[in-house]
């Protein structure tokens, strides 16, 4: 590709960029007419259509955002198009004209990701061909014999009390009346467990499938057992396909988009089952379909009632809330009854508070709530400010723990999964003390002192040294 080209790739790129984004700024200024949300449902639609097209590799490598995003606009769509009753909410639902500007923030944190990938040369790379060394696989499989012992330790102690789907309650119910009586180490391998499934998993892939997989089995049983019937199992598979990135990414550079097109179906039917899975257990407290249509239309609930009650006014005296959460967490759930940050104010703004109390109380929280509470404090310009801040940020995770990967940093690799977890309730909770703790101040400066070849060490060191040469 010659210079000239590539220059008119970029204006080419920008040009179809800036297209969109009239398209959905036109659709915010009169959101108010149904039409205009079916057409930035559907340039949303295209949007999507044309990364995969230009870096199809960006799904698997952001899978988690992508359905994230997903499974928001899903439920915003039934919460705008239906008129169905928000028990959680306590509320009907009705058109509200929210869904162009969340689809708007939804373009602006991929068009981040995509400016990031393409200013970096992620996408252009050259892959290699994954080669663990016999020492790195030893690694690998006696940390995974490890956590298959600790698990096993913690399914003995489970199985001793009866199944939450048995009994027909949820993960929180189950949790006040079993789990939390488990004894401290059971509780902190649980605590542990996102991290530890890095090593089965890498097992899976590269090392011993048997005792990787049946580490991962006893994994989803105890999930499964205590009432856990997606979320675990979708951060699973997300790190699963970092793990495997390059390895997806060489097969499909060698026979072409069949091979992305094979894997996506694999984890749409993975998805399917583990929803079907969630309706037919919930279906126990909530009755089938009903829950599932209900369930879906929580996803996006919170945006929906937030941008319902107070679109045209922002409230950003209000934010030094966020500050002082950050400043003074109150780290269990059931501690933040009556908090005004994050989540827990939109859940007070948007419900009846006794509601929110007794929600609060069993240590459950509603969800996906990071656009309400950016666009209750600062509007639209909120609305696109995080999503460009949270693109950026993820962008660097996620790249990191590959490149962490490729470098055969396994410490590096673990503390970047539980930046990613952090990252992850961030975006979709708008609670961002975990991010500043002690332990995640302790990882960034491992991540930037503490290695010569950290990912944003080299990052740096790179735009610094590009700068030298050009002068």
């Amino acid at each position: 590709m010659t210079r000239k080209y590539a220059i008119r790739l970029k204006k080419k790129d920008t040009l179809i960029q800036l297209a969109f984004g009239t398209v959905f700024l036109f659709c915010c200024q009169f959101s108010q007419i149904k039409e205009f949300s079916y057409i930035a449902i559907l340039n949303f639609l295209f949007f999507l259509a044309y990364i995969a097209k230009v870096n199809p590799f960006m799904y698997v490598k952001y899978f988690a955002l992508l359905f994230m995003f997903l499974g928001t606009g899903a439920g915003v769509i039934v919460a705008e198009f239906d008129s169905i009753y928000l028990y959680e909410l306590a509320t009907e639902s009705r058109y509200a004209g929210s869904l162009p500007l969340l689809m708007t923030g939804f373009w602006m944190l991929f068009a981040t990701l995509l400016i990031f990938e393409k200013q970096n040369n992620f996408d252009e790379i050259r892959c290699k061909n994954i080669k663990l060394t016999n020492r790195y696989i030893k690694l690998v499989n006696t940390a995974t014999l490890v956590v298959l012992i600790l698990f096993l330790i913690v399914v003995f102690y489970a199985t001793r009390e009866p199944p939450a789907f048995a009994l027909g309650i949820d993960r929180f119910l189950y949790a006040m009346n079993y789990s939390n009586k488990m004894n401290f180490f059971v509780r902190l391998i649980v605590r542990l467990s996102p991290l530890l499934l890095l090593f089965p998993l890498l097992s899976i892939s590269y090392g011993n499938k048997i005792v990787g997989s049946i580490t991962v089995g006893l994994y989803i049983l105890y999930m499964l057992w205590t009432g856990s019937k997606f979320g675990s199992f979708f951060t699973m598979m997300c790190v699963f396909l970092l793990i495997n990135y390059e390895s997806i990414k060489n097969r499909g550079l060698a026979y072409g988009k069949r091979v992305l097109t094979k894997i996506g179906i694999i984890f749409a039917g993975l998805i399917i089952c583990a929803v079907v899975i969630n309706g037919i257990l919930g279906g126990n407290s909530a009755g089938g379909t009903y829950y599932l249509w209900n369930r879906v239309a929580q996803q996006g609930q919170e945006w929906w009632r937030t941008y319902n009650l107070y679109h045209g006014s922002i409230h950003p005296s209000e934010f030094r809330n966020e500050i002082n959460a950050i400043i003074n967490p109150k780290k269990e759930i059931e501690d933040n009854i009556g908090s005004q940050y994050g989540i827990y104010k939109i859940m007070y703004l948007t419900t009846p508070a006794p509601i929110v109390n007794l929600k609060l109380a069993t240590g459950s929280r509603y969800t996906e709530a990071g656009y309400a509470c950016a666009f209750y404090y600062f509007g639209s310009f909120g609305v696109i400010f995080f999503s460009v801040v949270m693109g950026v940020v993820i962008a660097a995770t996620i790249n990191g723990f590959i490149k962490a990967f490729n470098d055969g940093d396994i410490l590096k690799m673990l503390l970047l999964v539980r930046l990613f977890n952090v990252e992850r309730t961030a975006l979709s909770m708008f609670t961002f003390y975990v991010m500043f703790d002690v332990f995640s101040i302790i990882t960034y400066l491992i991540l930037f002192f503490g290695y010569k070849k950290s990912f944003i060490f080299d990052y740096c060191r790179g735009k610094i040294l590009l700068r030298v040469m050009n002068k």
